[in-house]
């Protein structure tokens, strides 16, 4: 018992103690590395027997080449938003369609048929899932429910702060915040993310590798110039719109002319579902 008391002893013991959780540790993490690699080597087996490219594939063929849209850089992430703000406004409006028996305009802009709020999505969805993008669904879809119910919830937040309006109400879903986000949409933006970084992803950036690194970088660029242009011009004709409502009266003759090219009822086609508050 003299023994235990030694403080040479109990220095020993310390140390053992201490390599132990240091060895712990190790093994932990160790156990951790070796489940993300067993995830995400079922995850590439699983997603090139798919008639689609897998992410698999466009990592191989990129790491192969120098192209001016190669992995999530600055010219892919404009691509995306461009390609997103189109693909979502067509693939709403076929929605619609089905759903209702119409065509509905759900554009943003009054110059095409495009919509930022999925184009941030895209965007958002690509940089956040990326590193995930060859790992199980259980991660995309996490990830795309917490990403596009944020995105969702800041553009509406957003919109009501710089126009004082609103384009999606979800008050009457249950477990809704604040009517910007719900538990539904944020459900199907699990799917979305899962379908996005698994399927569309992989095939979108298949056919950005076709293009040329000259051609591809005039053409996004351009496409990204007429883009801030197109929504810059939609946000003074909304703004305009939204002080018609208040019965402000035209002060100058850029306001008179959006009066006279954009009146309400032209503005209630382009956006239908917006409503001032």
């Amino acid at each position: 018992m003299d023994d235990i008391q030694d403080p040479h002893l109990n220095h020993e013991i310390d140390v053992e103690i201490q390599a132990l959780d240091q060895s712990t540790e190790n093994i932990n993490k160790a156990l951790l590395e070796t489940e993300k690699m067993k995830d995400e080597l079922k995850a590439r087996k699983k997603d090139t027997k798919g008639k689609l490219p897998s992410n698999t594939e466009i990592d191989y063929e990129e790491s192969l080449s120098s192209h001016f849209a190669k992995g999530i850089n600055f010219y892919k992430i404009l691509l995306l938003l461009i390609i997103g703000s189109f693909a979502g406004v067509i693939i709403e409006m076929l929605f619609c369609l089905l759903k209702n028996g119409y065509i509905e305009s759900r554009t943003c802009t009054i110059i095409g048929p495009f919509n930022i709020v999925y184009g941030i999505g895209a965007v958002c969805l690509s940089i956040f899932l990326y590193k995930y993008r060859n790992r199980g669904v259980w991660l995309s879809f996490i990830g795309g429910f917490v990403v596009g119910s944020i995105v969702e919830y800041f553009c509406s937040y957003f919109q009501e702060l710089l126009f004082g309006s609103t384009s999606w109400d979800y008050s009457q879903f249950p477990f809704n915040l604040n009517g910007r986000i719900c538990l539904l949409y944020s459900i199907f933006w699990g799917i979305l993310g899962v379908f996005w970084i698994k399927d569309l992803y992989p095939l979108i950036s298949k056919y950005i590798l076709k293009i040329s690194n000259k051609l591809g970088k005039i053409l996004t660029i351009s496409f990204t110039v007429f883009l801030i242009i197109d929504y810059a011009i939609s946000g003074i004709v909304v703004y305009r719109w939204m002080n018609r409502q208040n019965d402000i009266p035209a002060k100058t003759s850029i306001e008179q002319k959006i009066d006279e090219y954009y009146p309400d009822e032209k503005m209630e086609k382009i956006y239908p579902n917006l409503e001032f508050k």
